[in-house]
């Protein structure tokens, strides 16, 4: 089992406060189909898998728009089997970004030192 910290971040990006989550980035890494290709059943099973337990932590989770600066202060440490966490880890290196933040790198780097 692996433990990933689920909280939220907030950055100053193009003179605009911008926050982040934790929970909408991994989900975000799991409903990254790359252009032009697919996935198979098994790979969408793994995946449901694996939002079925993200969206257990509904305090996490937070719509866009609705954040708030209480957010911050929210931190859930979650426990996820070793397979799907390297299904996460995989899915997060493989996305192409369309900003500059640095919660991004950050999470990438706590995925990558487990």
């Amino acid at each position: 089992m692996k433990t990933i910290t689920l909280k939220f971040g907030k950055e100053r990006i193009a003179d605009v406060d911008t926050f982040f989550s934790t929970l909408s980035l991994l989900k975000a890494a799991l409903n990254n189909i790359p252009q032009g290709s697919g996935i198979s059943v098994t790979d969408m099973s793994n995946r449901l898998k694996i939002l079925e337990i993200l969206n257990s932590y509904p305090e996490c989770d937070v719509e866009e728009g609705r954040f708030e600066e209480r957010h911050l202060a929210i931190t859930k440490d979650i426990q996820i089997e070793d397979a799907d966490f390297e299904t996460l880890k995989k899915l997060f290196g493989e996305i192409k970004w369309k900003v500059v933040a640095k919660f991004v790198v950050e999470l990438s780097n706590e995925l990558n030192s487990k």
